[in-house]
């Protein structure tokens, strides 16, 4: 008897908690899939190296998202840009027996977005601006840590933008 009324239990629980998930995570209405086309991603702080993670991701995470497809740059749709503002570091903890190496750090990088109508229109979406930080805590292999830390970086912004462009999906 008490077997049954475990089983009935765990049955009911499984029933149960499914749906009060995907009613928690709703998503609303997708309608018809845009197209959009991302300019290339303009870059002013001094990390070259993020150019490629941060556009392969971005392109990715928009082609994987139901509203919207990728198109052609020759094709009529709007237009996505990027602009890296600035990065900065700040050291958080030091190695005072390997000549003051740092051991862990945080990494800022702020970047702006926008999006145009059509070429040469000044229909465009509101320019947001984002920040995303990451922490690393380095060992001897510290450039292997680094580029892991951009790679996390890059999928951070390429969220943050996604994000926001489905939030307001109509350019103004």
């Amino acid at each position: 008897m008490k077997s049954a009324r475990a089983g009935l239990s765990c049955l009911f629980l499984a029933v149960l908690i499914p749906l009060g998930a995907c009613r928690h995570y709703q998503v609303d209405p997708i309608g018809e899939k845009r197209g959009l086309k991302i300019a290339p991603i303009l870059n002013e702080t001094d990390l070259p190296h993020l150019i490629a993670p941060l556009s392969r991701t971005l392109r990715e995470a928009i082609s994987h998202d139901p509203r919207w497809t990728l198109v052609r740059p020759e094709d009529t749709a709007p237009t996505l840009h990027v602009r890296l503002l600035s990065d900065s570091r700040s050291v958080i903890s030091r190695d005072p027996t390997d000549t003051g190496r740092p051991l862990s750090i945080t990494q800022t990088i702020s970047a702006e977005f926008w999006w145009e109508k059509e070429p040469d229109s000044t229909d465009t979406f509101s320019m947001r601006r984002i920040e995303v930080e990451g922490m690393l805590y380095t060992q001897p292999g510290l450039l292997a840590s680094q580029d892991g830390l951009l790679a996390e970086l890059a999928d951070q912004l390429a969220r943050e933008i996604l994000v926001a462009i489905n939030t307001d999906r109509e350019p103004r």
